[in-house]
């Protein structure tokens, strides 16, 4: 996955980073530092950050490669697989956003709330 750096799009996660993740595909992530791609990689495990290189896209691919036989990589496929279905899966997004309507519905007066009418 990448998003080259500079052109105001460092804020974007591209989608591909959570269907491999879910997968247990470790991710490459190629852009900024201070992109939330980068940070969300880094902070979860996800796989690895590389500069938008091709140098240092190829390199992460062959660390993430080369450790792909290691005895905890199987451990890190589930963990990765679990963080999206705990953090960015249908269920969970969808169980968010209606938490989020179901507190804006718990702060307004009972005759506005739909299940009334």
């Amino acid at each position: 996955m990448s998003i080259a750096p500079g052109l105001g799009y460092d804020f974007a996660r591209p989608t591909k980073t959570y269907a491999a993740a879910a997968c247990g595909t470790p991710v490459v992530f190629a852009g900024s530092d201070a992109s939330s791609g980068a940070a969300l990689v880094r902070r979860h495990g996800l796989g690895r950050h590389a500069a938008f290189t091709p140098e240092a896209v190829a390199e992460a691919m062959v660390d993430v490669l080369q450790a792909r036989d290691a005895p905890e990589s199987a451990v890190a496929r589930d963990d990765r697989a679990a963080w999206v279905e705990e953090n960015a899966s249908l269920r969970a997004v969808g169980g968010s956003a209606a938490d989020a309507v179901l507190r804006s519905l718990g702060d307004r007066p009972q005759e506005h709330r739909a299940s009334d009418r």
